[in-house]
């Protein structure tokens, strides 16, 4: 398919003026830096002003409160020194008061033998307490937040979350989680640097403050670590030498159990000596719901686990070493979430995207078609782009933003999808399915190293515009019999018919028709059409993100449906022809039954597109006749076509192969749709069912099926006669010659099934007859070798 190396730098350029702004977290009520937006007067402060300039600022009451600038600082970064001796500023009342909020911290405390308040009010605070671990107050000292993170006298980075819906507050001292308790709700609004209640004064140095009027998220939160490590110069402990076999991954992702959950696994080895147990605490949402220990002998290996639900929460553990005289982290790991996972797998419209949408519950594992085997790290996933690195495209990011937010599922998504690939390029390595060099190979291994073969629900095909007809069906057929093999849970796949345009002219349209059957040849194939989606430019939904997005929502619908049984149902399938017929012995008229859903069928209006105005009825094609049409209407179910005259035409198609009639403008409707809007499949070369014998209904019960189609060496033809009757079945070709007549006999009422040799047959389209008592049934056969 065609790419744009211009589009290609654009989203690297915007990628890259991303990285700067996402260093802070937005929505910060204030931010002060000790670098920015001071005054001071003989190295005195004298005011602190917001660094973001919003008009906030912190001022000492009086010169002998004001603390000092310039006398120390934090890896060079300057620092704010205040002293027990009574220094400290006052801010205005901004404090989050009877909801989250989120303290930061950059400081360091140089006495501990005082209480070193640093962030607090006149109920609230944030202090010592004369030990080396920090402390939450919301007024009621019986119910305190303390530490279990120690701070020694270097500079730190510190992290205090309060969640209003559970009361708890919890710390975070250079990366390590220093557990949560309860507090209690905060009413207090004052804002000290220094103090509580314009006493109880800190010994130390501060060189950023943030506050958040939310609880901030633990990718958030790494987020602010990083960038703030990196900042100041500032590294967390060192853990016990610790050699994991197992671990949950920073932004892990578990497929769940029958259960509605799923177990993390602890394993590994302590060759540490002095500690004689491990602990692995789990916290739900910054609250701790689950904390076992084993015993611990020194280079034997340990086991641990926890449970986790799916559900919208995020989940974190920390492993820790125990000793008669010591408490030691091993490795914390956060923002860890239980869900379900799908696959994607195509080309260019199954990757591309201008999706700005993120989620922390969307997830993706690897990067897009990569070859590294190091390529596992867990991530967010992304819907803008083309292709390449987190990138799921537009549509599969909103199926996840689906779940997400209509089933409140987290979601693992792995795609396969490369611009621009045949069908040919997504087979495996039959010797080698792992193959990293192949597209197959590479999804395989991430889905594999996810944990999630066993796992996947749904995997989604969209691909096609870089096809024909040849030899389609038999590579979708490796294809999916190698993806049942290896993705074994997978109950449904999805298959989308892809729109007119991408590929070369001439050879899409029994390619369209094709995809459009594939659910009649297998029971666990769903296939969907991007007919009448908005934003399309002629070979993309990327001039609006809104096509994509439709598709994505409308797959979903289906998702819901036949893996969650939704009963919300009505007209949520793409309508697709059932039967075209003769109204009468005249053929003047023709009818074509749709399966709606039991939504019924629309007529579209004239369009226009650009200067070209187009109607809905010059593209039916009867037989190889392109203006022979005169009305369309809609009747329930059906549509009626009328004709100018006559025909005695064998097909009808409906949408042109590429191009507006007489013109090289890529067709952008009128769409058939039903009354739910879903666009209906374009179809090529359905059979016209005609009557023989006027003014009787067909015969009851009969009926002829050809399966598989397309065939390659041999295809069922299996028909049903309702009573005892002459049967001829014939295949022709497009010409109306016969080239077999496998039965021409009298045979009673029954189902029957003739193995057809299609080897002798040319590769062709071609048409299997079933004549019976004076009527007659059609269906197409294509024949590939």
């Amino acid at each position: 398919m065609r790419k744009s190396f211009t589009w290609v730098v654009l989203v690297v350029v915007c990628a890259l003026a991303g990285v700067a702004a996402a260093q802070y977290p937005s929505g910060a009520l204030l931010r002060l830096d000790a670098g920015a937006e001071t005054t001071s007067t003989g190295g005195r402060l004298t005011q602190w002003s917001d660094a973001s300039k919003n008009g906030v600022a912190f001022v000492a009451p009086d010169t002998a409160s004001r603390p000092y600038v310039g006398a120390a600082n934090i890896n060079g970064h300057p620092v704010i020194t205040f002293l027990p001796s009574g220094s400290y500023l006052e801010g205005p009342h901004l404090f989050p008061v009877s909801q989250d909020y989120t303290v930061v911290m950059v400081m360091r405390i140089t006495n501990f033998g005082v209480t070193n308040n640093i962030v607090s009010g006149t109920t609230h605070a944030t202090y010592f307490g004369g030990a080396t671990s920090i402390r939450f107050l919301h007024g009621n000292f019986n119910t305190q937040a303390v530490s279990s993170a120690p701070l020694s006298a270097s500079p730190a980075v510190v992290i205090g979350r309060f969640r209003q819906s559970t009361q708890n507050a919890g710390w975070y001292v250079n990366g390590q989680d220093g557990d949560s308790s309860l507090v209690g709700t905060n009413t207090d609004s004052t804002i000290y640097l220094g103090c509580y209640q314009r006493g109880n004064f800190m010994s130390g140095d501060i060189a950023e403050v943030l506050i958040y009027p939310r609880f901030v998220s633990d990718i958030e939160r790494r987020q602010l670590e990083d960038t703030l490590f990196k900042k100041y110069g500032i590294t967390g402990p060192q853990p016990p030498d610790t050699t994991f076999s197992e671990v949950p991954k920073r932004l892990g992702f578990y497929a769940r159990d029958e259960d509605d959950s799923a177990t993390v696994g602890v394993k590994g080895t302590l060759r540490a000596i002095g500690f004689d147990s491990v602990y692995l605490r789990a916290k739900k949402n910054g609250v701790t719901y689950s904390y076992s220990s084993v015993p611990l002998t020194s280079g034997k290996p340990f086991a641990l686990n926890a449970r986790i639900h799916a559900e919208l929460s995020e989940y974190s553990f920390t492993i820790g070493a125990k000793g008669s005289d010591k408490d030691s982290v091993l490795r914390q790991v956060d923002s860890v979430v239980c869900g379900e996972a799908i696959l994607i797998d195509g080309q260019s419209n199954s990757i591309f995207g201008l999706d700005t949408y993120t989620n922390e519950y969307c997830r993706t594992f690897g990067g897009n078609f990569s070859s590294s085997k190091a390529d596992t790290a867990w991530s967010l996933s992304v819907g803008y782009g083309t292709g390449g690195g987190s990138n799921v495209g537009a549509f599969g990011l909103e199926i996840q933003r689906d779940y997400a937010e209509r089933m409140h599922l987290p979601t693992a998504l792995i795609t396969g999808s490369v611009g621009g690939t045949a069908i040919e390029q997504h087979l495996p390595n039959a010797n080698n399915p792992t193959d990293l060099s192949t597209i197959y190979g590479s999804m395989l291994y991430r889905v594999r190293k996810a944990g999630l073969v066993n796992k996947a629900k749904a995997l989604f095909w969209y691909q096609g515009e870089s096809n024909s007809i040849t030899n389609y069906f038999d590579n979708f057929k490796k294809l999916s019999n190698s993806w049942r093999i290896d993705y074994p849970a997978v109950k449904k796949f999805y298959v989308v018919q892809v729109r007119p345009g991408c590929a070369a002219p001439g050879n899409s349209s029994e390619l369209r028709d094709l995809l459009r059957s594939l659910s009649r040849y297998y029971l666990d194939v769903v296939t969907h059409t991007t007919m009448g989606l908005p934003d399309h430019d002629g070979c993309h939904f990327i001039k609006a993100v809104n096509g994509y997005h439709m598709l994505g929502d409308q797959l979903f619908a289906l998702v819901e449906r036949d893996l969650y049984h939704s009963t919300d149902t009505i007209g949520i399938n793409s309508p697709d022809i059932l039967s075209a017929r003769y109204t009468d012995e005249t053929h003047t008229s023709i009818t074509l039954l749709f399966n709606t859903g039991g939504s019924g069928m629309n007529v579209p209006a004239d369009s226009m597109f650009d200067t070209l105005r187009a109607s809905i009825k010059d593209y039916f094609y009867v037989g190889t006749d392109t203006s022979l049409v005169s009305e369309v209407t809609a009747h329930g179910d059906t549509i009626l076509l009328k004709l100018k005259h006559s025909t005695n035409a064998r097909t009808i198609a409906y949408l042109p192969d590429t191009y507006y009639n007489n013109t090289t403008i890529t067709y952008e409707g009128p769409w058939l749709r039903n009354n739910n809007g879903l666009g209906a499949f374009c179809f090529w070369g359905v059979p016209i069912t005609y009557v023989l014998r006027v003014g009787e209904a067909t015969t009851s019960g009969t009926d002829l099926s050809v399966i598989p189609n397309p065939a390659s060496d041999h295809s069922l033809l299996s028909f049903e006669l309702g009573e005892r009757a002459r049967v001829r079945l014939s295949v022709y070709d497009e010409t109306g010659r016969e080239l077999l007549r496998p039965v021409d006999e009298t045979r009673e009422a029954g189902r029957y099934t003739l193995d057809l040799d299609t080897r002798s047959l040319p590769t062709s389209s071609l048409v299997c007859r079933l004549e019976s008592n004076g009527y007659v049934i059609e269906r197409r056969l294509i024949v590939t070798h």
